[in-house]
């Protein structure tokens, strides 16, 4: 099912555009990984919109196809008062500043030369959660609704100036398993079998794909945006362990690196396994001056898809120990098979050999066989029964 992203204009001549983007931190892929605060490890989805113009949105919606509680869900608006962070996400040197003690908060985005690139907005918080003036969820269509709501819009608003754009960025805790739609493993049937074993799994990242998602929802979409806000580019990261290989991938990826590790540790609550490789797709609306080539360069971007095939090599302690556990109890079986295979042979060998010396004896006339009545049918006696006078 496909994730979708779309905004509600406040007026019918709105003519903003936005940004999305997302990162998904595959933390889950390094199963000797353990959270430096001992709670379970989750994969993490991030979502970053960037607004041209707030004042032509009225709510920005958000769909996951998974359900996810408020308490799942988190603002990332504090990291960008770290320039590392501001310039890692945005690939361009930033300075971050506030937010302000009153009135609508943010952090502000400057560049080195004292220009503002774009002012973060911060979440208000009840409770050590997200408020739900600022971001209402519901659950529907088996999956959770966010509505990044017109309080927090009505702030970035006031502080527009200059046409400088709005952000926002949310990170979401992912399940495992079912409650996970973005990453599955294909279950293989002898894993069990071997000391270590290559497990494929796949990452299926859809957005804004009406096919895949409920029809309700995308009608929704349809009716509230009505094409008025477009989304001009998709840009999509993920983190995977070093030991996972990309066999397949729709598209190439724009760019790839190895995550520092020290920079980015801190940026995740828990951190983040060592040796993470990082790959970023992105798709941009064509340039005004390639609006009219051929063949035609989108305008705008409707949906974007990315599906990458991973090899994960798995080895580990609970593998090892399942397999020698394995191995001995099918060494033990076999021992015990063995052993009653061997009297069958044993006796089989007997019961023929009876056989003979009855005919052999039969046939030479001998008053003594090694069998005798019993009633109706013959006792063979065999060297134990005659041993023991039976």
């Amino acid at each position: 099912m496909s994730l979708a992203v779309w905004c509600k204009p406040k007026t019918s001549g709105a003519s903003s555009k936005i940004e999305a983007h997302f990162n998904y931190w595959y933390l889950n892929g390094d199963n000797s990984f353990k959270r430096n605060d001992q709670n379970p490890v989750n994969d993490i989805i991030e979502i970053g919109i960037m607004v041209d113009n707030p004042e032509d949105i009225e709510c920005i919606r958000i769909f996951l196809p998974m359900r996810v509680d408020i308490n799942s869900i988190s603002d990332c608006s504090s990291y960008f008062s770290r320039s590392d962070i501001s310039q890692g996400i945005f690939n361009e040197p930033l300075q971050g500043s506030g937010p302000s003690t009153s009135g609508p908060k943010c952090i502000q985005l400057s560049r080195n030369d004292q220009s503002v690139f774009a002012r973060v907005m911060v979440f208000a918080t009840d409770n050590q959660n997200i408020s739900s003036e600022h971001l209402n969820l519901s659950h529907q269509q088996n999956g959770t609704l966010l509505s990044i709501e017109d309080a927090i819009l009505s702030d970035a608003r006031t502080l527009f100036t200059d046409e400088i754009p709005t952000y926002f960025r949310l990170r979401v805790s992912v399940g495992e398993g079912e409650n996970n739609p973005i990453v599955r493993a294909v279950p293989k049937l002898d894993k069990f079998l071997q000391s270590s074993y290559d497990e494929i799994e796949y990452l299926d990242f859809r957005v804004n794909e009406a096919r895949t998602l409920p029809d309700l929802l995308e009608g929704q979409m349809r009716r509230e945006n009505g094409g008025a806000i477009k989304m001009r580019v998709v840009a999509f990261l993920t983190a995977i362990p070093m030991q996972s290989d990309i066999s397949v991938a729709n598209t190439p990826s724009h760019k790839m690196r190895l995550l520092e590790h020290n920079q980015w540790n801190t940026y995740i609550v828990g951190g983040i396994p060592e040796g993470m490789m990082v790959y970023h797709w992105k798709r941009e609306e064509a340039p005004v001056n390639m609006q009219t080539a051929l063949p035609p360069v989108p305008t705008e971007i409707s949906d974007f898809t990315a599906f990458v095939k991973l090899t994960t090599h798995r080895c580990s302690r609970r593998v090892w120990l399942i397999y020698l556990g394995i191995a001995f109890a099918l060494g033990i079986g076999g021992n015990i098979a063995a052993n009653y295979a061997q009297k069958g042979i044993d006796d089989g060998v007997i019961y023929i050999s009876n056989l003979r010396h009855k005919d052999t004896l039969t046939k030479t006339g001998s008053v003594t066989p090694p069998f005798e009545k019993e009633g109706n049918r013959d006792v063979i006696r065999t060297t134990e029964n005659v041993r023991n006078g039976g």
